[in-house]
C-alpha cells in the first residue's frame, strides 16, 4: 500500500464533530446522542490534528509537565467505614485529598475521571469517580486500581502521597483548548484554541483500534516497515 502520486492519504479511526452551537465564556458544545446512550464515549478529542487537554485539575503545568499539576492522597479510606472511619483496605478504592486543593465542587462528580500514579509509581490508571465527599475531602472510585493488581499486589495499590489529578469535569474547563464530555445529557464542551471553532476540524476516536496485526507461532506478522 502506498499513496496515491501527488496526494497525501489520512487514515484516521476519528468522526468528525460539526454541529457546533454557542454555550458560554467562549465555550461551545454540540450534541451527541450516541454518548448519552453507550454507543459512543472517548476521552481524546482533536482540533485541527492537535489533542485538546481533556478539562482536569489541579492544571496541567506546561512550565513544569513532569512535576506540576498535580494533587495528592492523604490516605485511603475504607469503604466500610471504622469507628475512625480511615481503616485502610487491602484493594482501595476511595482517598482523602488535602483541604483546599479543589477550590470548586463538580456538580456531577461522577462524570469524572482520576488519572492516578498509585502505589511504588510503576503503572498509571483512569479510573471513574463514583462520588466525592467534599466535606471529608474524599473520593471514591467505581473500582480498584486495574492494571497489574492482581501479580503485582501492593506495589500498585494507592497509598498515601501517591499523585492524581481529577478530569472531565465542566467547572475546571476554563481555558482555550480544553474539553469535557457529559454522557448524561449527551454533550461536548469544548474552547476551540483560536476562538473559532467554525473554520476548524474537531474529531473524536469513534473505534478502539485502527491497526491491528496478529501473528502466531506458525504464521507470525513479518516485512512490517
Amino acid at each position: 500500500y502506498m499513496a496515491y502520486a501527488g496526494e497525501r492519504p489520512v487514515l484516521s479511526g476519528g468522526r468528525q464533530i460539526t454541529n457546533w452551537e454557542p454555550y458560554r465564556d467562549g465555550i461551545v458544545r454540540a450534541r451527541l446522542p450516541e454518548t448519552r446512550k453507550g454507543l459512543w464515549w472517548f476521552r481524546q478529542l482533536f482540533c485541527d490534528g492537535q489533542r485538546m487537554i481533556r478539562a482536569r485539575y489541579p492544571k496541567y503545568d506546561h512550565a513544569d509537565p513532569l512535576y506540576g499539576g498535580w494533587a495528592f492522597v492523604v490516605k485511603t479510606v475504607s469503604e466500610v467505614p471504622d469507628a475512625a472511619g480511615d481503616a485502610k483496605v487491602e484493594a482501595p478504592v476511595a482517598f482523602r485529598f488535602e483541604a483546599g486543593v479543589f477550590p470548586k465542587r463538580w456538580a456531577k462528580p461522577q462524570q469524572g475521571e482520576v488519572f492516578i500514579i498509585p502505589g511504588r509509581g510503576w503503572i498509571s490508571d483512569i479510573i471513574p469517580v463514583k462520588k466525592v465527599n467534599d466535606e471529608r475531602h474524599t473520593i471514591h472510585l467505581t473500582r480498584p486500581v486495574g492494571p497489574s493488581r492482581n501479580n503485582l499486589g501492593l506495589a500498585t495499590h494507592i497509598e498515601s502521597g501517591n499523585r492524581f489529578y481529577v478530569e472531565n469535569n465542566i467547572e475546571d474547563l476554563t481555558g482555550p483548548g480544553q474539553w469535557c464530555l457529559d454522557t448524561d445529557t449527551g454533550t461536548v464542551y469544548l474552547w476551540p484554541p483560536d476562538g473559532d471553532v467554525e473554520s476548524a476540524e474537531v474529531t473524536a476516536p469513534a473505534t478502539v483500534r485502527l491497526i491491528q496485526m496478529i501473528g502466531t507461532r506458525r504464521s507470525p506478522v513479518s516485512h512490517v516497515t
